[in-house]
């Protein structure tokens, strides 16, 4: 008598887990749409500035083709103030968002260190891009145009926006932070939609820890790193 084939042992069928963090993806998506909003108003404002700065710049130019670079701009601080004083509202009002992000009354986030970098981040490129263009078309009135305005399109076009996003994202985050009662512990959510940063990953790892404390990376709250849109959560949420 043959013996029948042992039936294989019937595997119940486990439910699919909950994707991973849903949670904190809602956060972040909440916060991305105060700090998206928040981004596009700079960036406009500041190409606007952009825009008048260039039409001055051509302007005295055809003046006087050998204009050199003090000739074009003001000083390197009142240069870089021009940029700061249109978006230094913004940030404030960012960083008052992201102190009331979990319901907290806000702190008074002082946000203009991050101003004056952002102003300088621009400052000192753009007119270093400048002087070398004019030296590059060594009298050409033709081309010492052409290379203004390749200048400010590159600045107009990528340098602001990636500049702006870190700035106001630091400003959203030094909000909550500084919001943040000082007994509560917060954890690290990683952004996977800002630039891969492996260090990130281990401020994640850390778990909760307390206000204040830093994380592995030695940051207390995000940017790690510039393109980082790390958030921080409260324990409570």
């Amino acid at each position: 008598m043959e013996l029948a084939e042992p039936a294989e042992a019937a595997t119940a069928e486990e439910p699919e887990p909950e994707a991973a963090g849903s949670d904190d993806q809602a956060l972040l998506e909440r916060r991305d749409a105060i700090t998206d909003a928040a981004e596009k108003q700079a960036v406009r404002k500041l190409k606007r500035v952009l825009a008048d700065e260039q039409n001055e710049v051509l302007d005295r130019l055809r003046r006087n083709p050998k204009s050199r670079l003090d000739d074009l701009f003001p000083a390197v601080s009142g240069h870089s103030e021009r940029y700061v004083s249109v978006v230094r509202p913004d940030l404030v009002a960012v960083a008052r968002s992201g102190g009331s992000f979990y319901g907290a009354k806000p702190a008074k986030t002082d946000i203009n260190d991050l101003a004056g970098d952002l102003g300088e981040a621009l400052t000192f490129p753009l007119r270093d891009r400048i002087d070398g263009s004019l030296r590059e078309a060594a009298g050409d009135e033709e081309a010492m145009a052409d290379g203004v305005r390749a200048v400010y399109r590159d600045w107009k076009t990528h340098r602001i926006e990636s500049q702006t996003r870190d700035t106001v994202l630091a400003a959203f985050n030094r909000g909550l932070f500084d919001a943040t009662d000082p007994d509560n512990r917060l954890r690290w959510v990683v952004d996977n939609g800002g630039s891969p940063c492996p260090d990130a990953e281990d401020n994640s790892l850390a778990g909760l820890v307390v206000r204040g404390e830093p994380f592995p990376t030695g940051h207390c709250y995000p940017p790690a790193h510039p393109g980082c849109r790390c958030l921080l959560v409260t324990e409570s949420q």
